[in-house]
């Protein structure tokens, strides 16, 4: 019952979002699926890994980065 409830809200929530925040839901929602169904990675970490993290930290480093705000504004557009 209370499974039916949390649905039953969902829909409401989206029944009742502005035309133009559908597609930002869609990529939410997206988004949540793939974290719900994503699998463990249970590869051996490699030095070509290693290699990535060192690279990344000199971009982060070098200021060569997305900042979290901007990554936001350009995924789902002004709020």
């Amino acid at each position: 019952m209370i499974l039916n409830r949390t649905r039953d809200h969902l829909h409401q929530l989206v029944d009742n979002l502005p035309e133009s925040q559908w597609s930002a839901a869609e990529r939410a929602l997206q988004h949540l699926h793939l974290l719900a169904t994503k699998t463990i990675d249970d590869e051996p970490w490699t030095d070509d890994d290693e290699e990535a993290v060192r690279e990344a930290e000199a971009e982060i480093a070098r200021g060569d980065y997305t900042s979290h705000e901007e990554a936001r504004r350009q995924l789902l557009g002004p709020q």
